[in-house]
């Protein structure tokens, strides 16, 4: 009974996973932060444990605070990894092992008919705009928020040229947003909206609008003490703006790659790590996220260039 109600409903069945493995974790969380204060500090001491280690958040950084400090991190990464787990139990209880087994092959770098030459070349072509734009972000740390905002970013990123390069390349994959999610929203949510939505751009917003609600058990803690509501407000229309931008983005180059996950971690985690390793002063400097207003860009040239094709084949 279970298998064909997950078939009937593959996509919902999935989604109510994810929703219900972080309110699960909200559940636990909450109660826990209002009996302990070290708890109730977790997010505050991760963020004063990465400043000290001179770096920015990632999860290894997360794995580390959870061992070294705090425990109760781990909520932090369940939090993060639920689609994964929700796309992963779903698959085996819809198909077993040959579905997971389906499920994992979109770890190939590219698929479905796509030679090696095109691959390399999209991946290369999205390494190139991905270090031209985290240069950006370091001049830009210079000439707008000043010398010391430039060489603290600079510090936290190697100190060295080619430390730098290092971790820029390595924050591809180490994001727990990219890393812990993306198995889920592209890897297993995507072909299933692209094969029963025909509009890559209608399949798109949909995914943005789920991906955009799952983080809002998150936003519990936040409502439930004072309230700016109009600023609230404010803030979650940016965040669903940037969803929407990063999902163009990743199905476009899902598609240029015959359907793999690693479009989802790459421009996820890349995006993730302009943002909180190279970002955190322009902020202050610019009065608005640089990060979200360039995916923004993109996402509308993306549209563009492929007239809402998105990388799709019409065949």
């Amino acid at each position: 009974m279970l298998r064909n109600f997950f078939n009937r409903h593959p996509l919902g069945s999935f989604y109510t996973l994810a929703v219900l493995i972080v309110i699960a974790v909200m559940a636990v969380a909450i109660p826990w932060m209002a009996s302990d204060p070290s708890v109730a500090a977790t997010l505050s001491g991760y963020l004063a444990f990465v400043e000290q280690r001179n770096t920015y958040g990632n999860v290894v950084e997360i794995f580390l605070y959870m061992v070294q400090v705090q425990p109760a991190a781990v909520m932090i990464l369940i939090f993060a990894a639920a689609p994964m787990l929700a796309a992963m139990i779903a698959s085996l209880v819809r198909g077993g092992l040959p579905l997971l087994k389906s499920l994992l092959s979109r770890f190939k770098p590219w698929r479905e008919g796509v030679k090696w030459q095109q691959g390399i070349k999209v991946y290369g072509i999205f390494l190139l705009i991905y270090l031209a734009v985290s240069a950006y972000f370091l001049w830009l740390n210079n000439q707008a928020a000043g010398p010391f905002a430039f060489e603290k970013v600079y510090s936290s990123m190697g100190g060295a040229p080619l430390a730098v390069l290092a971790t820029l390349i390595v924050g591809l994959f180490i994001d727990e947003g990219g890393t812990l999610e993306e198995l889920g929203w592209r890897g297993y949510a995507l072909p299933l909206m692209l094969d029963r939505i025909k509009s890559p751009m209608r399949a798109t917003l949909i995914l943005a609008l789920m991906w955009w609600a799952w983080h809002l058990p998150r936003e519990i803690p936040v409502l439930l003490g004072p309230l700016d509501l109009g600023g609230y407000l404010w803030n979650q229309f940016l965040f669903f703006v940037l969803c929407y931008a990063l999902s163009v983005l990743i199905t476009f180059m899902f598609n240029l790659t015959g359907g793999s996950v690693w479009a989802g971690i790459l421009i996820h985690g890349g995006t993730n790590v302009w943002s909180k390793g190279l970002g955190g002063p322009l902020y202050g400097a610019l009065g608005f996220d640089l990060r979200t207003a360039i995916v923004l860009a993109a996402a509308i040239a993306v549209i563009a260039l492929t007239r809402g094709r998105l990388g799709l084949s019409k065949n």
